[in-house]
């Protein structure tokens, strides 16, 4: 059975998880959220998950967006699919779980929810397998992790100070003096919100903050609101060439 694992990924966690868990599981692919389409899996029984990080305490609304658009492919006829959605986060995935399944449409019990822990610092590469490795297990088998509901706390953040904080961060990037043009920027993009324009990144009104463009420039040449504090890049990627989506 085929597997298809759609991922958004700014600083690289989640698109090298996905890639991992497509990986250990046989005819497994990784796709960018931003080609889903229901013609990937329509007219079959292939498994379908999300891999994304937790940014403002919920899911990135680009990927709300993508669930909401191929939901329909786990209705009727499909509605034994299995479906999956791995949370990458630095400590706390919030109420992220309740935020899926409304947007897919889908009932608790019918999406398997996976936590995903890559603390911005002390990361622990043999932790991070070994959860991937279960991740997959899961998955490789088509079944439901045991359940674990998001507190009070949790579901506030994710209710209140989610569209709040997404609206506060809604940032004004630019390139400075350093800037190169190389295009690195709007090339891994995950909601293709970048233009290059006379050589040089032009931000458009798709913004998720993910801060990708931030974090992989190669001159460290972009700027944007709180965007010193929002720097670091995945562990897990060495070049911002591995994240290209286009």
């Amino acid at each position: 059975m085929e597997t298809i694992v759609y991922f958004f990924s700014g600083t690289g966690n989640s698109r090298k998880t996905a890639e991992s868990i497509a990986a250990r599981l046989e005819n497994a692919r990784a796709v960018p959220i931003g080609a889903a389409s229901l013609a990937d899996f329509s007219g079959s029984d292939a498994a379908v998950g999300f891999v994304f990080p937790i940014l403002m305490f919920g899911v990135p609304t680009f990927v709300l967006s993508k669930m909401r658009a191929v939901s329909a492919g786990f209705a009727g006829s499909s509605s034994k699919r299995y479906v999956f959605a791995v949370a990458t986060h630095g400590g706390n995935p919030a109420a992220s779980c309740d935020q899926i399944d409304r947007a897919l449409k889908l009932k608790r019990k019918r999406v398997a929810h996976f936590s995903l822990e890559i603390p911005r610092k002390k990361f622990d590469a043999d932790a991070y397998e070994r959860r991937v490795s279960e991740i997959s297990t899961f998955v490789g088998e088509r079944r439901l992790p045991p359940f674990d509901s998001p507190r009070l706390s949790s579901r506030l953040l994710t209710v209140l100070v989610n569209p709040m904080g997404n609206a506060f961060m809604n940032p004004k990037f630019s390139a400075g003096a350093s800037c190169v043009g190389c295009g690195a920027c709007a090339r891994l993009c995950p909601t293709g919100n970048i233009s290059m324009i006379g050589g040089k990144p032009s931000w458009g009104k798709k913004c998720d903050t993910c801060f990708g463009c931030v974090n992989w420039c190669p001159s460290a040449a972009i700027t944007g609101k709180m965007a010193d504090a929002f720097r670091y890049r995945s562990p897990l990627a060495s070049s911002a060439e591995e994240l290209f989506v286009r």
